[in-house]
C-alpha cells in the first residue's frame, strides 16, 4: 500500500472520528451542563476509569496491537486460516470476559457486603459493578475493528462510538433534573447498552467480511485458546503488561487527583477529553491507517516501504499535532468557556481545566510518535523494548506524581504536566532504540527546515490569538462565541497565510487538495 492510499486510509477513519468526537463533545458538554465538576461527577469519572481497564487490556490496546500483525501474516498465508484465528479468537474473548466480569462483581460485591471501604469509596464500587458488563461489548468492538481494518474498512470503525455518545447524551438530558447520584447511576446503567450497540453496528461488515470463509458449522469447531492465539499471546505477552500499567497508572492518576481535590478527577477528564479530540482525529488516525499497511510492507520484507510509511506517519502527524499543540495554549481557555462555561459548571472549573488542558496539550506530538513508533517495533514482532520503555515511563510518571503531591502537595495541574513529561520519555527513548536497532529512518535530516517552517507558521498565529483573547469568563452564549470566534479565526487565518507564504506542501495539501506526489524527503 502506497503512502497515497494510507493518507486516503486515515482520511476515512478521521472522518469517521470526526463525527464521533463531536458527539463526544456535546456528550461532554451534556455532561459539564448536568453535573459540573461536582464530587458526584468526579466519583463517576474515577469509576468509570476503572472498570474499563480491561478494555484497553483486552480491547484496542495490547490485543489488537498484536492481533492485526498475526493476522496479515496468516491472510497471507491462507484466507481460511486467517478466518480461523479470529473466530478462535473471538470465542477465546468471550469465555475470557465472561470470566473476568463474574470475578469482578463477586469480590466488588464483597467488598460492599463487608464495608471493607468508606462510604465515599463504596459509591464508586457500586458505579463500576453496574459498568462492568459493557466491558463484554467495547472488547468485541475493539476486535472487529482491527479486523474490518485489515479490511481496508476504516470509515464505519470511526464513527460507530458516535452510537455510544448519544446513548450518554440522551440520558443526560432525560434525566436531567433529577439529584446527580441518580443521574449517575442511570448513566452507568446506560453504558453496556451503549456499548451493545456500538458492537452491533460493525457485525453485519464483519460477517461479510468472513462470508466465503468461514461458515456457521464451523464457529461450532472454535478451539480456545488456539496455537496460534498462543502463539500471537506469547509475543504481546510483554505488551500486555505494558498496556496494563499504563492503565493502572492512569487510574492511579485519578485517585492522586481526587486525593488533591474531591473535584480534581473532573478536571483532568474534561481536558482531556479536549486534548484526546485532535489526539483521536489526526494522531490515532494515521496510526490507525499506517499500522496495517505497515505490517504488511516489514513482513514483506520491503524495508524501504516500511521507511516511507513511518516517515509518512511522523510528517503528518507533525504537520497536524504541532499547530494544533500551540492553538490549545492559545484558545484553550476560550474554548472551555464555550462549551462548559453553564450550568452547573463554575468559572473555576473553567480555570482549572484550562491549566489542565495546557499541561496536557503539552504531550500531544510525544504522544503521537510514541503510538507510531510503538508500531513500527509491534510491526517487527518486537514487543519487548515498547513493554520496557512503557513500565519506565510509568514508572516515572507515579514517581513524578508521588513526589509532587504527597511531598509538595501540588494542585491538580502538576497530573496533567507529568503525563505529559511521560510521553514525551516515552517518544524520545522509542525513537533513539529504534534508530539503534533498524537504522535511521531519514526523517530529521530530510524535513528539518519543513518542521521549522511549520513551527514558526504555528507560532505566531498562536500568539496573535492568545493576545486577542479576553481574560474574563462570560457567561453568556453570544460572549463566549466572541471571545472564542474572533482568536479562532486569527489563528487560522494568519495560518494558512502562513503556510502559503513559506510554502510547507504537507499542509498545503490538506487545505487546498493538491494532488501531489509525497516527496521522500
Amino acid at each position: 500500500m502506497t503512502a497515497k492510499t494510507v493518507g486516503k486510509s486515515a482520511l476515512h477513519f478521521a472522518v469517521g472520528t470526526f463525527f464521533s468526537r463531536i458527539s463526544g463533545l456535546v456528550r461532554e458538554i451534556s455532561m459539564a451542563y448536568t453535573l459540573g465538576t461536582s464530587a458526584a461527577a468526579a466519583a463517576f469519572l474515577v469509576a468509570f476509569r476503572f472498570a474499563y481497564l480491561l478494555r484497553r487490556i483486552l480491547g484496542e490496546g495490547a490485543l489488537v496491537n498484536g492481533f492485526i500483525p498475526h493476522y496479515e501474516a496468516l491472510r497471507h498465508e491462507s484466507t481460511e486460516k486467517a478466518a480461523f484465528f479470529f473466530r478462535d479468537l473471538f470465542v477465546t474473548l468471550a469465555s475470557t470476559l465472561l470470566v473476568l466480569i463474574g470475578l469482578g462483581e463477586f469480590f466488588l460485591a464483597l467488598a460492599l457486603r463487608f464495608h471493607v471501604f468508606s462510604s465515599a469509596s463504596n459509591e464508586i464500587i457500586r458505579l463500576i459493578m453496574l459498568m462492568l458488563p459493557g466491558l463484554f461489548f467495547i472488547c468485541f468492538f475493539a476486535l472487529q475493528s482491527g479486523f474490518l481494518q485489515c479490511h481496508g474498512q476504516f470509515l464505519l470503525t470511526g464513527i460507530a462510538p458516535a452510537a455510544f455518545n448519544i446513548a450518554w447524551i440522551g440520558t443526560l438530558i432525560w434525566h436531567r433534573h433529577a439529584p446527580t447520584s441518580v443521574i449517575t447511576t442511570y448513566l452507568a446503567l446506560t453504558l453496556g447498552v451503549a456499548f451493545l450497540i456500538q458492537w452491533l453496528l460493525l457485525l453485519p461488515h464483519t460477517l461479510q467480511a468472513l462470508r466465503g470463509s468461514l461458515f456457521l458449522k464451523q464457529w461450532i469447531k472454535a478451539k480456545l485458546f488456539s496455537n496460534e492465539i498462543q502463539i500471537m499471546l506469547k509475543a504481546i505477552s510483554l505488551s500486555i503488561l505494558a498496556v496494563s500499567a499504563t492503565q493502572i497508572n492512569s487510574f492511579i492518576d485519578m485517585l492522586f487527583a481526587r486525593y488533591t481535590d474531591l473535584e480534581g478527577p473532573a478536571y483532568l477528564s474534561y481536558a482531556i477529553r479536549l486534548q484526546q479530540f485532535p489526539l483521536s482525529l489526526f494522531g490515532i488516525a494515521i496510526a490507525s491507517a499506517v499500522f496495517p499497511s505497515l505490517a504488511r510492507a516489514i513482513q514483506g520484507g520491503e524495508e524501504e516501504k516500511g521507511r516511507e510509511l513511518l516517515r509518512f506517519g511522523i510528517l503528518r502527524s507533525t504537520s497536524l499535532m504541532l499547530p494544533s499543540t500551540l492553538g490549545i495554549f492559545a484558545l484553550g481557555t476560550a474554548s472551555i468557556n464555550l462549551l462548559f462555561g453553564r450550568g452547573s459548571f463554575t468559572s473555576h472549573s473553567t480555570l482549572e481545566t484550562s491549566f489542565c488542558l495546557s499541561a496536557y496539550g503539552l504531550g500531544l506530538l510525544p504522544a503521537t510518535y510514541a503510538l507510531l513508533f510503538s508500531q513500527a517495533f509491534f510491526v517487527r514482532r518486537d514487543f519487548l523494548t515498547p513493554t520496557v520503555v512503557s513500565l519506565a515511563s510509568m514508572v516515572f510518571s507515579t514517581a513524578c506524581n508521588a513526589c509532587l503531591i504527597l511531598l509538595f502537595h501540588a494542585g491538580t495541574l502538576s497530573i496533567a504536566v507529568t503525563t505529559s513529561l511521560a510521553a514525551a520519555f516515552q517518544a524520545v527513548v522509542l525513537m533513539i532504540l529504534y534508530r539503534r536497532r533498524y537504522g535511521d529512518i531519514g526523517f530529521w535530516n530530510r524535513q528539518r527546515t519543513q518542521v521549522f517552517k511549520l513551527f514558526v507558521a504555528s507560532l505566531i498565529p498562536a500568539v496573535a490569538a492568545f493576545w486577542l483573547t479576553p481574560n474574563s469568563y462570560h457567561r453568556d452564549l453570544l460572549s463566549q462565541l466572541r471571545d472564542f470566534l474572533f482568536p479562532a479565526a486569527a489563528f487560522i487565518l494568519l495560518f494558512i497565510s502562513l503556510c502559503w507564504l513559506l510554502q510547507i506542501e504537507d499542509i498545503l495539501t490538506l487545505f487546498y487538495k493538491k494532488k501531489k506526489a509525497m516527496s521522500e524527503g
